[in-house]
């Protein structure tokens, strides 16, 4: 690869590659007379897949095998192959910083499930979606997408989507070299401890349910879960879940968007409310079900 090195600002050289007509990036003059890396330059980043901010239409999942011992993997029957999903829910979302301007590789440790193709979307920052497939591998294995992304320093954003059923997401490495890491890569700054998780696949739902919240009565805040069942080929389903006065007026809106197959939770704040009796009803279709719960202050 040959390089045309130019001053850029104080000790900054550019790096101009001839072959695509295009900047690779900017170091210090110390890189270039050393041949060394400034130390805590963020060349490289690890990122953890369950410790990302994990959207409810995906799992979490235990494997010895997957770094930090786990994995997240979208619900099954979620596939958008034409479009990138718009329901937040649907996404991985990385935070993560640079300190140079300089174009990053991005790898992904990845497994997909017997059967499965295997694909993602996937954006940096504000940019455009973009499709990431030919994922399938019958055992963890790096994968690179093909396209690099030109960073400048600052703080950043990498948002994952699910495109296909079936890969399993267990870890990202962002680099400013092609080299393809091993094994499960080196310890990611954004680690966590996984306090709950199930063992390999997890079971849909076979019926839509509205459980009685908890705690109840409550004061001021109070859970409510409800499911939707995997049914034939349909594979979200619109829901509404709000919560009414005794009078039938309408207090808030929990819930009002698409949902996959899956196990939901949401929370309800009454603090702001008169102690008393409230229902809230959950409605999908011809689903439709109340339920009590008491704010007691």
């Amino acid at each position: 690869m040959k390089f045309d090195l130019s001053i850029f600002t104080g000790n900054k050289f550019c790096l101009f590659n001839f072959a695509t007509q295009e900047i690779d990036g900017y170091v210090d003059f110390d890189w270039f007379r050393t041949g060394m890396a400034p130390i805590d330059d963020r060349l490289v980043v690890w990122l953890e897949a369950e410790c990302g901010s994990v959207g409810s239409m995906w799992h979490v999942a235990s494997d010895t095998s997957a770094s930090n011992s786990s994995y997240a993997m979208i619900q099954p029957g979620s596939n958008d192959t034409l479009n990138a999903p718009t329901n937040d829910e649907a996404y991985i979302v990385f935070p993560f910083s640079t300190k140079q301007i300089r174009a990053y590789y991005l790898n992904a440790r990845v497994l997909s499930a017997a059967g499965k193709d295997g694909s993602f979307w996937i954006k940096m920052d504000n940019g455009s979606w973009a499709e990431w497939d030919n994922l399938n591998s019958d055992s963890w294995e790096w994968k690179q997408f093909p396209t690099r992304f030109n960073l400048r320093p600052g703080d950043h954003t990498l948002t994952l989507a699910y495109r296909q059923e079936g890969i399993k997401l267990d870890k990202i490495y962002l680099a400013v070299n092609t080299d393809i890491p091993t094994g499960i890569g080196e310890s990611a700054e954004n680690l966590c401890t996984i306090t709950s998780v199930e063992d390999n696949e997890f079971v849909l739902p076979s019926n839509f349910e509205l459980q009685q919240n908890y705690p109840n009565p409550f004061n001021p805040v109070t859970t409510i879960k409800y499911s939707i069942p995997f049914i034939g080929t349909r594979q979200a389903v619109s829901v509404q879940l709000k919560v009414y006065d005794m009078l039938g007026r309408e207090i808030a809106t929990l819930v009002d968007g698409v949902k996959a197959p899956g196990n939901y939770q949401v929370k309800f704040d009454g603090s702001k409310l008169a102690s008393g009796v409230y229902l809230y009803r959950m409605q999908t279709g011809k689903f439709k079900n109340t339920k009590k719960f008491v704010l007691l202050k």
